[in-house]
């Protein structure tokens, strides 16, 4: 059967080509992506179909990839402000969806649309009801907390028109969960913030970006400060989440002294205060000895990670990195491991015994970086991916097959037995390339619902 046979039924609709032209990118940038647990672009690109106009899915993957917007979380934003777009377009000045260059520009352009509807009863109701609560007035400025998903509707939407993502039900469940949002009003409306500490969020502005003047802000408002003050107080209490993050963000926009945050990060117990350490010497907070005793005696996050970032950044002496990275029972050491040899801080026979011992992350994937820039043979990394029980295996299983150091056949049967990971999207891949038959990838979707 020839390719292009195979290929036809994959690229008979927008997503399968989507997915054949931007995959890798998609599932790079679901790496970053703290808004969900999707791993593949193909169940990335479903979800994105679901959500948003179908003649501009492309516009919104391509926004995605610039790491523009959050998927789970600004999905229903991104959509709203296409709806917006479609209805009004004989209106503006770029009829074409592919003249914005940014979400930004978009909603700059569809903002107008939106239709407020300010009920001053309503407001008195929220409040009187203890759904909008009014933590702090002096003058003409005034915090509110919503504690409903009505209430934030309400004032982000219906009374401001703002474009934050927390009007929708489970974006606010999402943040009030974690910890309150601050709304903060200045002159009746004229100007309007958000915040939220727990997530390590800046102070947003109606459009959901950073006011353009934040220090000034800081200065003239008391809202402002009384928030910041707040925001401290939080993440010092915080017993989940990622409290030293929180803590960082708060220095690196301004909002905090660096002593405050190294005490925070010190007195952590959740989260990743390794890679807060690091940031903090990186952007010139702190010296060294300082993070490299907290990587060192870290029970929480990835030390690996940071203590490789160190030596990158020379912060510290690769023979510390390694002691460090061959410790690590905390996330996965195998690809830092790898990175080490990328570098030339460490020699393959060291790596390779850090991926085979490793307990956690994808060692797998490191395996086969390993045999693809020949620091160790494909017996090795086949015989590795074969008995690996962490991770996603499958995926190095068909990039061994892409590269040539491995034989389909061999890929195949891998990819049909395995019990762990998903299999479906290299399932998808062998298919594409022409190792395998459609109604082989069928039948392992079918296996793997």
């Amino acid at each position: 059967m020839k390719l292009n046979e195979v290929l036809k039924p994959l690229l008979e609709n927008k997503v399968d080509y989507l997915a054949q032209h931007h995959g890798e990118a998609i599932e790079a940038q679901l790496k970053k992506d703290r808004s969900t647990q999707l791993s593949t672009a193909l169940d990335a690109l479903q979800f994105m179909e679901k959500n948003v106009p179908k003649k501009q899915l492309q516009w919104v993957v391509k926004r995605y990839i610039n790491g523009e917007f959050l998927l789970e979380e600004d999905i229903q934003v991104v959509a709203e402000a296409l709806n917006l777009f479609i209805e009004h377009k004989n209106q503006l000045d770029k009829k074409d969806i592919n003249q914005y260059q940014s979400l930004k520009e978009l909603y700059n352009a569809t903002h107008q649309f939106k239709e407020l509807n300010i009920d001053d009863n309503k407001e008195r109701y929220l409040i009187a009801s203890g759904e909008l609560e009014v933590v702090f007035e002096q003058g003409n400025e005034r915090i509110l907390i919503p504690r409903t998903e009505k209430a934030s509707r309400y004032m982000a939407d219906d009374r401001w028109g703002t474009e934050w993502c927390t009007r929708f039900p489970d974006n606010f469940k999402r943040y009030s969960d974690q910890g309150p949002l601050y709304m903060i009003d200045i002159n009746d409306g004229e100007e309007v913030y958000q915040a939220h500490w727990e997530s390590g969020e800046k102070i947003k502005d109606i459009s959901d970006k950073e006011p353009s003047d934040t220090e000034s802000l800081k200065a003239r408002s008391v809202a402002v400060q009384w928030v910041i003050e707040q925001g401290k107080k939080r993440i010092e209490n915080m017993d989940s989440g990622n409290p030293s993050w929180a803590a960082y963000n708060m220095v690196r926009n301004g909002y905090a002294e660096p002593e405050w945050v190294m005490k925070v990060i010190e007195n952590t117990t959740t989260g990743n205060p390794p890679w807060a350490a690091f940031l903090m010497v990186r952007h010139g907070y702190t010296e060294p000895e300082w993070a490299m005793k907290l990587i060192e005696n870290a029970t929480t996050g990835d030390p690996s990670e940071a203590a490789y970032h160190m030596v990158r950044y020379k912060l510290a002496k690769p023979e510390w990195a390694m002691k460090v990275i061959e410790n690590t029972t905390t996330d996965g050491p195998s690809q830092v491991a790898r990175y080490m040899v990328d570098d030339g801080y460490a020699e393959p026979e060291w790596a390779m015994k850090v991926i085979e011992n490793a307990t956690s992350g994808d060692s797998s994937r490191a395996a086969y970086f390993m045999v693809k820039y020949g620091y160790a043979k494909p017996e090795w990394a086949k015989e590795f991916i074969e008995n690996t029980t962490i991770g996603n295996p499958s995926w190095p299983a068909y990039l061994m097959v892409m590269n040539g150091l491995a034989e389909p056949e061999w890929a195949k049967e891998f990819i049909e037995n395995t019990t762990i990971g998903n299999p479906s999207w290299p399932a998808y891949r062998m298919v594409r390339d022409g190792y395998a038959t459609q109604e082989w990838f069928e039948e392992i979707k079918r296996k793997n619902q």
